[in-house]
């Protein structure tokens, strides 16, 4: 018999994801249906016009009533319920049905958590983290969704085994910069509803600990934060892929308190002590060693770092690891920029190049390396310069980028190379570097507070030397 898959969704106001979800679903599944919980927007009609099947559902604040809606309507024997925002990667949507096919002849298997890489759609898709997800089960009446919120897939039906495929992986942008602190907000307030109903029923309560942690840290409520992950860290139960993510935020939380550095480096030590093959913790008390300038001990920690992380990415190409939480992806541009800033430090600018540069090769639109790496490269001939940016950018395509990180740094010359047909916004700033002044002055509406500063510095430098 053929296999039979549903695509479900809940959606309110997502005709800016809508678009890329449904253009997924429809490589994978035979049905799509699609439940609005309110949409204000043309989610509805964007919906319609791809053919998906669309329902109405009250919004009740409880996330699994939505979901198990959708399930109810759905036919087909699997239920792929990704959000919105939320997609196969282009590497693995070829095989998403090969592969669930091949689960499907083993009754057993009832479900299946795969990799969720987060990206930052608001900086050029930068990697953010990657954790465990299940999106994918079984239609059957035992498999249902529990919780208001940080819902989780729940089979009542014994015998049934959960299995985890790496080759299927789901992107997600849920939490851009743009987005944490809506979303923050509208999580906040269902959680504290969830943990008074888990409370009243006597019920585990580590993902709601975790839920609550990570919304008032997302805010800025730094001691609600705190209060947090010393629950989460001393509950007895460990939510799957997101170990040591508590020694994380309470770090964090103490940071934003302005608590003593000493205090937030026992944090790390702790942290290191538990889980010693986690980057994370290497990196995070460097970063602090570093603002303290403690420099040495800095790079022994980025050092150390690193290498365990380089460690983990080779083991996991090899088959030898699996995708599991990997936040430190997050933390190394910053990693590979301080270990340059320290090298340039000490005077060893060859090697605070490679540092840069290395760290540009894994993320090219990382700004604070960029800068970096030119001022390694300040004392070249701008031609050389110029050769040097060609490695990691297109003069066309990474024109705004360029034009941004480098305007108070890079020559005339090296800006008007890359400046060519840019908007009239970046104009003034090129005109000044480039000594012409009365055209920059044409332009000042559009010149940053900095540009106003280098015509004053330059226009009193000319008075005085006339």
């Amino acid at each position: 018999m053929k296999l039979t898959i549903s695509a479900c969704c809940i959606v309110k106001n997502e005709s800016r994801n809508l678009p890329r979800w449904l253009k997924c679903m429809k490589q994978v599944a035979d049905e799509i249906i699609v439940v609005d919980t309110g949409s204000s927007d043309n989610t509805v009609d964007i919906a319609r016009a791809a053919g998906a099947k669309v329902y109405y559902f009250q919004w009740v604040d409880d996330f699994s009533a939505a979901k198990n809606f959708a399930i109810d309507k759905a036919k087909g024997q699997w239920i792929f319920f990704l959000d919105a925002d939320e997609w196969f990667s282009d590497g693995c949507i070829d095989q998403v049905r090969g592969i669930i096919g091949k689960y499907h002849r083993n009754k057993k298997i009832a479900s299946i958590i795969s990799p969720q890489i987060n990206i930052d759609s608001d900086n050029n898709n930068e990697l953010t983290s990657t954790l465990l997800q299940m999106r994918i089960f079984r239609n059957l009446p035992s498999i249902r969704y529990a919780g208001r919120i940080h819902e989780q897939v729940q089979c009542h039906k014994p015998g049934l085994q959960t299995v985890r495929c790496d080759a299927i992986r789901i992107m997600h942008t849920g939490y851009a910069a743009s987005r944490k602190k809506s979303k923050a907000e509208r999580n906040l307030a269902l959680l504290l509803l969830a943990e008074q109903e888990a409370i009243a029923k006597g019920q585990d309560m580590t993902a709601i600990y975790s839920g609550l942690m990570d919304a008032y840290n997302m805010l800025g409520q730094s001691s609600k934060a705190t209060e947090y992950a010393g629950r989460l860290m001393s509950a007895k139960n460990c939510m799957l892929g997101m170990e040591g993510h508590a020694y994380d935020v309470l770090a964090s939380s103490l940071r934003q308190q302005n608590k003593p550095p000493a205090e937030i480096l026992q944090i790390y030590d702790e942290a290191i002590g538990r889980f010693p093959d986690k980057a994370d913790f290497y990196l995070e008390k460097a970063f602090v060693l570093y603002d303290i300038c403690r420099y040495n001990e800095a790079m022994d920690f980025l050092a150390e770092g690193l290498a365990k992380e380089a460690a983990f990415a080779k083991a996991l190409q090899q088959g030898k690891r699996q995708l599991e939480d990997n936040t430190a992806v997050r933390l190394l541009p910053r990693a590979y920029c301080i270990l340059g800033n320290i090298l340039c430090l000490k005077g060893d600018m060859t090697t605070a190049k490679a540092a840069y540069i290395e760290g540009l090769r894994k993320f090219k639109y990382a700004q604070e390396l960029l800068r970096g790496l030119y001022g390694c490269l300040k004392d070249m001939d701008d031609v050389a310069v110029i050769q040097q940016l060609n490695v990691f950018y297109d003069k066309d395509e990474d024109r705004d980028f360029l034009l941004s990180a480098l305007m108070d740094m890079a020559s005339g010359k090296v800006l008007a190379y890359y400046g060519k047909n840019a908007p009239e916004k970046y104009l003034s700033g090129i005109y000044l570097k480039l000594g012409k002044y009365e055209a920059a002055i044409s332009r000042l509406s559009d010149t940053a507070d900095w540009a106003r500063q280098y015509i004053g510095n330059n226009v009193k430098a000319s008075t005085e030397q006339g």
